[in-house]
């Protein structure tokens, strides 16, 4: 590990710490199924992303996230997404053939899946040969339940985070679908960097509110009355999270408090 990476790694753990002593009790997100303080979100995605290198991913690899608007959704993609890898959301209503079809295309390492849709997702894993599969919401023949990746992975804040990024699939009105990145993020680049960039973006936009929120997959939360202000650095935190797929029964599933 290089000092330099080291260094950002403190930056983040730092600024982690400083929101979770003010606002750790908050609620972050809620479903169907319960809800999570600051604390218990940050913790569960940091056993995540120990639980990832646990299973052998890295900063590169790619990882497939097939489900529906669980709490899960956005603990995976935080973690993925501090781990450097390459976070792909992949479309549920899409039948087995063109999961696998992601998965492959895609060069997918790990999936990512919700027994909602155990029997696509099970077939296409086959097809596609996946090697890390990992299921939440219940059982998938051949798949690690997700609370055990959490489980086996230290709730210590890791110190050398670095950036993932998210490729999303077009939806193919005139071929297959074409795994599409930006280019505002870079793989196992400075996660600081990344949020200021992302921070940068934002400002071009106005949000209906100042109450309103907008979350990123660096776990911070940037609050529209903050986006041009120069309070705004990159200690900041989520007081809420996004489990939006993209791909249809697309909603917040969180809270957004407003103190």
């Amino acid at each position: 590990m290089s000092l330099k990476r080291h260094n950002w790694g403190l930056v983040m753990v730092a600024g982690m710490r400083e929101r979770l002593d003010e606002r750790g009790d908050d609620r972050a997100i809620a479903d169907e199924f319960g809800q999570w303080t600051l604390h218990e979100f940050n913790r569960r995605v940091n056993q995540l992303i120990h639980g990832f290198r646990g299973l052998g991913l890295g900063v590169g690899d790619t990882m497939c996230v097939v489900g529906n608007n669980r709490h899960e959704w956005p603990e995976a993609f935080a973690a993925g997404s501090n781990t450097g890898l390459v976070v792909v959301p992949v479309n549920w209503h899409f039948s087995a053939d063109e999961i696998a079809y992601v998965l492959e295309n895609s060069g997918a390492t790990v999936v990512v899946g919700d027994t909602e849709f155990a029997e696509a997702v099970g077939e296409a894993v086959r097809t596609a040969g996946t090697r890390v599969r990992i299921a939440f919401g219940g059982p998938i023949d051949g798949f690690t339940d997700i609370e055990e990746v959490i489980a086996a992975g230290s709730p210590d804040e890791p110190t050398d985070q670095v950036s993932g990024k998210s490729m999303l699939y077009t939806s193919g009105t005139s071929g297959r679908p074409k795994g599409v990145q930006s280019t505002l993020q870079q793989v196992g680049g400075d996660p600081v960097e990344n949020l200021e960039k992302l921070k940068l973006l934002l400002s071009l936009y106005r949000l209906p509110s100042s109450r309103a929120r907008s979350c990123c997959a660096t776990r911070r939360c940037i609050t529209a009355d903050r986006w041009r202000s120069a309070a705004f650095r990159s200690s900041s935190a989520p007081r809420s999270s996004f489990a939006g797929n993209g791909m249809g029964r697309r909603h917040c599933v969180s809270s957004t408090s407003t103190t």
